[in-house]
């Protein structure tokens, strides 16, 4: 896991066509920690 808040975003071609990338997002519920 990361901190998309702290992360360079940038794609990068390494890979073969018809290859894709698989991302999965996760996000976190509830209320705010204090």
């Amino acid at each position: 896991m990361w901190d998309n808040c702290t992360v360079q975003h940038r794609a990068i071609q390494d890979y073969d066509l018809p290859q894709r990338r698989l991302m999965h997002r996760t996000t976190m519920g509830g209320a705010v920690p204090v």
